[in-house]
């Protein structure tokens, strides 16, 4: 079960516009209580989704739903590290593109086999000028349930999730480990990377 939520819950990267990464953030101040407010509109949102909608519907409500709360562009930008720079912008494009496809249908089709799991959010903890966790619970139909703990960011745009640990490990982290293990593995070239997310992408 750990596995299932562990690739259910990986983070999940869209296309967007590349300018916003080097945006600077948000200037107004931010009330403690509104990271607390973003993640428990998140679950609420996941929730509605897995009850109400099945298949492509659901998978584009789940992208829409990445593309509104989550800090893609900065996921994206760290996820290849010091790759990223060295990717053209078409190569970025297709990257980012690749991943909504393929990173949506993915987390669609796990969210459609616990149907019933709810999240129940806990409080938010300031980690660092524009960064909290907040902390929360998966819990299953039968009782079981997982430690959640999501990173928020203020970015240009507002407040935004830009990571999800499952019981303490962090996905993106996780995913970002692959990456680079990947890359290197091609002579540090990003396009055999590209190719596998777009490959996957229209499976």
């Amino acid at each position: 079960m750990p596995r299932l939520f562990g690739a259910m819950l990986a983070p999940i990267l869209a296309i967007g516009a590349i300018a916003t990464l080097l945006a600077p953030p948000a200037s107004a101040a931010v009330d403690a209580a509104e990271p607390t407010q973003l993640i428990q509109s998140v679950a609420t949102n996941l929730s509605d989704n897995v009850q109400t909608k099945s298949g492509s519907e659901r998978e584009s409500a789940m992208r829409a739903l990445l593309r509104q709360k989550f800090d893609l562009g900065y996921m994206a930008a760290t996820a290849l590290g010091s790759h990223w720079s060295s990717a053209t912008g078409p190569q970025k494009a297709r990257l980012l593109a690749a991943f909504e496809s393929a990173e949506a249908r993915s987390y669609s089709d796990r969210m459609g086999r616990v149907p019933g799991a709810t999240v129940k959010v806990g409080q938010a903890t300031a980690k660092a000028p524009g960064v909290w966790m907040v902390d929360s619970r998966l819990v299953l139909p039968g009782g079981q349930s997982m430690k959640l703990d999501w990173e928020v960011r203020e970015a240009a745009q507002g407040l935004k999730v830009s990571d999800i640990r499952v019981s303490g490990v962090s996905m993106f982290a996780t995913r970002r480990a692959d990456f680079d293990a990947y890359v290197r593995n091609h002579g540090g070239n990003v396009e055999p990377l590209i190719q596998v997310l777009e490959a996957k992408a229209t499976r």
